[in-house]
C-alpha cells in the first residue's frame, strides 16, 4: 500500500504511459554526462539517468569514456556519491534491457539534486543546501533561468515533525517545478526503475 505522499509522487511527477513510450521509442537511451568544475567540487549534467532499489544508474556501452562520476550533494565528504554503471556489449543490448527488463517511468524535465542536512533551520537550508544547488545547475546555463525540479535527501537530525518543515516549502516554490523527497522514491523504488531526462547534481561547499 502506497502512502499519501508516495501517491502524490507518482501523480504529479513521473510521466503517464504515453510518456513512457516516448521515452521508449527515443533513439538515445544511453546515459551520457557532462561535468564542470574541480573533483572536490564537481557538478554533473546527467541525460537519461537510471534509479532503482534506492541507487542511480549510468546506462553505457562498453567502452564508453566517461568522467569521474563522484560528486558531493552537500558540503559533508563522507556523503560523496558515486552512480553505479551498467555497461552493455552494444546500443542493441542497452536498448532491449531498457524496455524489456527496466521498463523505467519517466520523470521528465530537469531535476536538481541535493542533500538538505539542516531543513528545520531557514538560514542553514538556504545557505548550506538549496545555494549551493542552484549554484551547480546555474553551471550548466541557461537552465537557471527556467523551472525545475527539487530531488532532495533530507537529514533532519532527529528534529520531531520535520516532515511538515516550512523551509521544504520555501524551496518547492523556488525551483518551480516542485520536490521529490529521497526517502519517497527510494521506497518505490523497489523493484521499479525510474529515469530522470535530465538531472543534476554536485553542490560541494559552493
Amino acid at each position: 500500500m502506497l502512502s499519501a505522499e508516495e501517491v502524490y509522487l507518482l501523480n504529479n511527477h513521473v510521466g503517464s504511459p504515453a510518456d513512457s513510450i516516448r521515452l521508449l521509442a527515443n533513439e538515445s537511451l544511453e546515459t551520457t554526462v557532462e561535468c564542470v568544475g574541480p573533483l572536490y567540487n564537481q557538478s554533473c549534467l546527467y541525460k537519461n539517468l537510471y534509479y532503482a532499489n534506492k541507487t542511480f544508474f549510468v546506462l553505457t556501452t562498453k567502452g564508453k569514456n566517461l568522467p569521474i562520476l563522484t560528486v558531493r550533494p552537500n558540503y559533508y565528504p563522507p556523503f560523496d556519491l558515486t552512480p553505479s554503471r551498467l555497461e552493455f556489449e552494444s546500443y542493441a543490448q542497452l536498448k532491449t534491457f531498457v524496455r524489456r527488463v527496466a521498463n523505467p517511468m519517466l520523470i521528465s524535465n530537469l531535476t536538481v539534486h541535493y542533500n538538505e542536512l539542516l531543513e528545520f533551520n531557514i538560514a542553514h537550508s538556504l545557505f548550506d543546501g538549496l545555494y549551493p544547488a542552484y549554484m551547480a545547475l546555474i553551471r550548466f546555463a541557461p537552465r537557471h533561468l527556467y523551472p525545475f525540479r527539487l530531488l532532495v535527501g533530507v537529514q533532519p537530525l532527529n528534529v520531531p515533525n520535520c516532515n511538515d518543515c516550512w523551509v521544504i516549502e520555501v524551496c518547492r516554490t523556488f525551483a518551480g517545478l516542485g520536490i521529490i523527497r529521497l526517502s519517497v522514491l527510494n521506497s518505490i523504488s523497489i523493484k521499479r526503475w525510474f529515469v530522470f531526462e535530465s538531472l543534476i547534481m554536485g553542490s560541494g561547499n559552493m
